[in-house]
């Protein structure tokens, strides 16, 4: 029986290669798919709690605030460290290839989910309470809080892929 394997299988010290900053142009396609994705999310937030708004591509107008969603709210730093903790946790916690690849495709998701949620949060915050919130503290300190969101997330996709691995009888490596 074949078995796949990645690149980082073959060798470990290759996740070393993620501490090479990522250039310009790698990144343009994830900050972009972070930006619609998160638009979308805070769209969906906005229809699922009644909220009227008026949506012109990434951007938003309510009554008394308008937003855009753009690439500096993409997250693109919890954005690359998500994607690296999801690669390191597969690594290390699924022995095979395509739970794996499972688990690193399940990042995109999770961060256009705690963006879109950060951003439709501040945004009803300005619109509701004060508009200061979309450019105070919050605004900027406040994405630690949907980070720990996206790692817990992450380890919830990463206990169901261990959880399948059980019923097949593959040895898993617990957390």
């Amino acid at each position: 029986k074949r078995r796949m394997v990645s690149l980082f299988d073959s060798n470990p010290l290759l996740f070393l290669l993620l501490t090479v900053p990522f250039p310009d142009w790698l990144l343009d396609n994830p900050v972009t798919a972070v930006q619609y994705g998160s638009t979308e999310v805070c769209s969906l937030i906005f229809s699922l709690a009644g909220v009227p708004v008026l949506r012109n591509g990434l951007k938003f107008f309510l009554a008394n605030t308008s937003i855009e969603v753009a690439k500096e709210c993409s997250g693109i730093h919890s954005t690359l460290t998500i994607f690296i903790i999801s690669l390191i946790a597969g690594h290390l916690f699924l022995p095979s290839f395509w739970r794996k690849v499972v688990l690193v495709l399940f990042a995109l998701p999770i961060v256009c989910v705690t963006n879109g949620l950060r951003i439709a949060g501040l945004t009803l915050l300005a619109e509701y309470v004060d508009s200061s919130f979309l450019h105070g503290n919050l605004h900027r300190q406040g994405g630690m809080g949907f980070f720990l969101l996206a790692l817990l997330l992450l380890y919830a996709v990463l206990r169901l892929l261990q959880r399948g691995q059980d019923r097949m009888g593959l040895s898993v490596k617990s957390p």
